[in-house]
């Protein structure tokens, strides 16, 4: 005995209008926070990049990505910190500069007055 099934399925599977145009996704934005969380996690190295994707639910490139951000900018940041100190020490410099400029102006007007009589 044989059956016989029908197929009700879909008729014309027309494969491009099952896509979903790439604009019209939406894209994950994740807190600087988060971001930071996620990439101490991943540098200590006690999972796979993986497993720390799957734990938060974030794809392992952009993982890789945050990972690889934070390890080109991280010698920038101290040496941001070394250059501030450096502008404070030249603003310091200008400073007493400035200073001893304001007091050679200040003898010499003063020089001035008394040779001119009032």
């Amino acid at each position: 005995m044989r059956m016989n099934f029908k197929y009700d399925g879909p008729k014309n599977l027309d494969t491009q209008t099952a896509k979903v145009p790439y604009h019209r996704i939406m894209k994950k934005s994740y807190t600087t926070a988060f971001k930071t969380q996620v990439v101490l996690e991943v540098l200590k190295e006690t999972k796979t990049v993986n497993q720390r994707a799957s734990e938060h639910g974030v794809a392992p490139t952009v993982l890789r990505e945050w990972k690889q951000a934070a390890l080109t900018d991280l010698p920038d940041r101290f040496e941001r910190r070394d250059s501030v100190t450096d502008l404070k020490a030249a603003h310091a410099r200008e400073v007493e500069q400035l200073y001893v400029e304001i007091g050679r102006l200040t003898t010499h007007v003063n020089f001035l007055k008394k040779k001119v009589p009032s």
